[in-house]
């Protein structure tokens, strides 16, 4: 009612109005009746003038500015409301996702020769709000199941620890999580599926005691075989990996 009110309020002004007048012919004021006196006769008293009056347009418009300045009042209220949201949307602190890497770990085997042990993954938040969050906690996980079992990935656990304040465009990492070279051929191989997900949780200033969160969900994907180790000199940043945002695990707040 409210919203409507605030994007149709003139329209509501309008039919307030219409109301009040569109009532004015079955709208009647009855008053104590005057019984005929002694000395009236039966026709004299048929014949009375009627005490019942209409109400007059004074009365009529007295309603109306009341309608009216009720209408003002509750537009009024709606608008400062709304400001005060507006202004605690863009003050807030937002911790968005800066960037997911994820990539190859080696190690030396015999006669030191180098091979992957598997996929290091880690996430950047990035503080894109004006104001800072508090006792931000970050965690990035992994879930792996055969492609058979078509179904969504379970993420269960939540950030732990004592947080850190992370100030207006300032960033703040999870830490490591290595995904088994094993699961990674499953994936090259379209036997698994791999997900990543990434996941913060603080407080911000406009609601000190209101737990925010932001989570992402990625489901991985290979361009190379993992397993093979680029040739001594190539170029390092060549992507071993594409992520593609997946489901309704990607929520903020």
């Amino acid at each position: 009612m409210l919203k409507w009110l605030r994007t149709n309020w003139f329209a509501a002004i309008m039919m307030a109005l219409a109301f009040v007048y569109g009532s004015y012919p079955f709208v009647v004021l009855f008053e104590p009746s005057h019984a005929p006196s002694n000395y009236a006769t039966q026709e004299n008293a048929a014949h009375q003038p009627n005490d019942h009056q209409p109400w007059d347009l004074a009365s009529i418009g007295a309603i109306a500015a009341s309608v009216f300045t009720g209408l003002l009042a509750v537009f009024a209220f709606i608008q400062v409301r709304d400001a005060r949201r507006s202004s605690e949307r863009q003050l807030r602190a937002y911790l968005t996702l800066q960037s997911i890497t994820v990539d190859p770990a080696f190690q030396l085997g015999v006669g030191g020769i180098p091979y992957v042990e598997g996929f290091v993954c880690w996430a950047v938040w990035h503080n894109a709000g004006q104001t800072p969050a508090y006792q931000a906690n970050t965690i990035i996980s992994w879930d792996q199941f055969p492609i058979i079992e078509n179904r969504e990935p379970n993420f269960t656990q939540r950030p732990v620890g004592q947080g850190i304040d992370v100030g207006p465009k300032m960033p703040v990492q999870t830490g490591y999580q290595l995904i088994p070279i094993a699961h990674l051929l499953g994936v090259w191989n379209r036997e698994t599926e791999v997900f990543i997900r990434a996941r913060v949780e603080y407080f911000d200033a406009m609601h000190p005691k209101e737990l925010r969160h932001t989570e992402i969900c990625m489901m991985l994907d290979l361009l190379r075989v993992p397993t093979e180790v680029p040739p001594q000199g190539a170029a390092k940043n060549l992507p071993n990996v594409t992520l593609k945002a997946y489901g309704p695990q990607n929520t903020s707040t």
